[in-house]
């Protein structure tokens, strides 16, 4: 109940700002104590952690996604709190084998945000190690996003990567962080592009590639019917949210 009632405080907030999507809840089950977001997380009990992933959801949504919604981005898919030594996934090698063969425990928090029904799914960024036949980040991961996230639980809505996959992140007009494009590090923008749009995401976070895109289109790297598939997503929640009824804060 409390974190509901969080969740309905940080929704007016948002609204009153015209956020109308945030980039949670954390679901990730917190079994890697080195880890340096575990304070971000619900903690270690995969059952708590579902519990307060539905309430956290639904103070946000309400029971379903409308004007006075804020639409949430669970993540990081399919579970980053069991990450290899600790160590932070921004950077390489990235990797996450579960260790003990819990990979189903890690996700059970996101079949709890799916009954929910959020709106948005974020990927982790780090490479699924034994998990899939590709040792390829999640976000450009098809077996990841496709296979387990639409195939096996449905999930019809909004797929976002986390920030910086396929470009460096540059700050005062010096490197601030190595693009996390874990196990595709040879591939340039445009077939990162393709990739990632191949595995079944839908939008790039925190990442302006506009352009990049319009020209890997008109090269046919990338098919216009495969961007009207998430551009169809896209759209969906937007009208859902009343962005089109209502564009303009009161």
């Amino acid at each position: 109940i409390v974190v509901q009632e969080y969740a309905e405080i940080v929704r007016e907030e948002y609204n009153a700002l015209g956020i109308k999507v945030a980039l949670g809840p954390m679901a990730d089950v917190a079994t890697e104590p080195r880890w340096t977001r575990v304070n971000g997380t619900f903690g270690e009990n995969a059952s708590v952690n579902a519990q307060l992933t539905t309430a956290y959801i639904k103070g946000l949504q309400g029971d379903s996604i409308n004007s006075n919604s804020v639409m949430a981005m669970v993540k990081h898919f399919p579970g980053s709190g069991a990450l290899d030594d600790g160590k932070d996934s921004h950077f390489p090698p990235g990797i996450q084998s579960y260790k003990g063969k819990q990979f189903d425990y890690h996700l059970k928090p996101f079949e709890a945000a799916f009954e929910a029904g959020v709106g948005s799914v974020m990927p982790f960024y780090s490479i699924p190690k034994g998990i899939t036949t590709e040792d390829v980040a999640a976000s450009y991961n098809k077996e990841i996003i496709t296979d387990l996230l639409r195939n096996r639980y449905g999930f019809e809505g909004i797929v976002c990567t986390d920030w910086g996959v396929i470009s460096d992140i540059k700050a005062f007009g010096i490197l601030f962080k190595p693009a996390s494009a874990h196990g595709v590090e040879s591939l340039n923008t445009e077939e990162r592009l393709k990739k990632i749009f191949d595995a079944g995401v839908d939008m790039i976070g925190g990442e302006s590639l506009s352009q990049e895109l319009v020209e890997a289109i008109e090269s046919q790297l990338i098919s216009e019917e495969r961007i009207d598939q998430s551009l169809r997503r896209i759209m969906k929640e937007k009208f859902r949210l009343g962005l089109f009824d209502q564009p303009y804060l009161d």
